[in-house]
């Protein structure tokens, strides 16, 4: 929709495609008419009923390491010990991956991300903070670098 409106400036006629893969989506839909407010409401809608921000906060767990197999070896042995440690203090939340992350390769490595989504994050992060002090660098590999990010902006 910014796009579209930057479109046709100083008097000339623009023109501004989308591509999808799903042209009857109720996102393109609400885009194609310009109708904002059908988008938000089925926006929160949606995100209601999946449990998703802004209902509950995000937690992004990525790891980086330039040796793939060991990248994944660590990624799940992170992400079971985590839910471990979670289920432990009967937090609520919901895990997913880990997965390759969007951008798989970078800088020389390969990366791994887990999503934790709940209403309880200051807990988790209290519960992560202590598992790095009690065990520095959550006992990964040296090769293995974590990075923690509280509601992420991006996905990169």
């Amino acid at each position: 929709t910014q796009v579209a409106g930057r479109c046709g400036r100083a008097g000339r006629e623009g023109l501004a495609l989308a591509q999808t893969f799903d042209p009857d989506s109720r996102v393109m839909s609400a885009v194609a008419k310009g109708d904002y407010e059908s988008f938000f409401e089925g926006e929160l809608f949606e995100r209601r009923q999946k449990k998703r921000p802004p209902f509950r906060r995000m937690i992004r767990i990525v790891l980086h390491d330039t040796k793939e197999e060991r990248l994944s070896k660590s990624a799940l042995a992170f992400h079971e010990k985590l839910s471990e440690r979670l289920d432990k203090r009967k937090l609520r939340y919901d895990i997913y991956g880990p997965a390759p992350c969007q951008l798989y390769r970078l800088r020389g490595g390969f990366r791994r991300h887990s999503l934790l989504l709940s209403r309880q994050t200051q807990q988790i992060v209290q519960e992560l903070t202590k598992w790095e002090e009690e065990y520095p660098r959550f006992s990964t590999p040296s090769g293995v670098r974590i990075r923690i990010d509280v509601d992420p902006f991006d996905f990169l």
